[in-house]
């Protein structure tokens, strides 16, 4: 499921840096804490459009940093980006760990409830 080798990188970005980033990136684009609503992305915690003004703090793994995927801007809005040192897997290892699933309560459900 996670075949590459990448490490967490933080940068941060102003909500019009964001926008500009995921404009055109409809189908490849997996964001966690958006979602996608008509022409543009929206923050799932308010259901609003990122502020144009305010900076975010974004995980992206360093394979887009370094302009994977035609995610080039990454590193052009955050020449300083933090390097967590973070395996982008271990976060997911301990979500599934955290859920304590079993056979008698499956994966499944923690799964399906991510996406209400």
């Amino acid at each position: 499921v996670m075949p590459f080798n990448n490490v967490l990188i933080e940068v941060h970005l102003t909500g019009r840096e964001l926008q500009q980033i995921l404009a055109g990136k409809w189908m490849i684009t997996a964001v966690g804490g958006m979602q996608r609503r008509g022409l543009g992305w929206v923050l799932e915690r308010t259901g609003r459009p990122p502020e144009a003004d305010v900076t975010y703090s974004v995980l992206v793994n360093d394979f887009m940093y370094a302009g994977g995927d035609g995610f080039g801007l990454l590193a052009e809005f955050d020449p300083d980006a933090y390097d967590t040192g973070i395996d982008w897997r271990q976060p997911v290892i301990d979500w599934i760990i955290a859920q304590g699933s079993s056979r008698e309560r499956p994966l499944d459900a923690a799964i399906a409830g991510l996406q209400e």
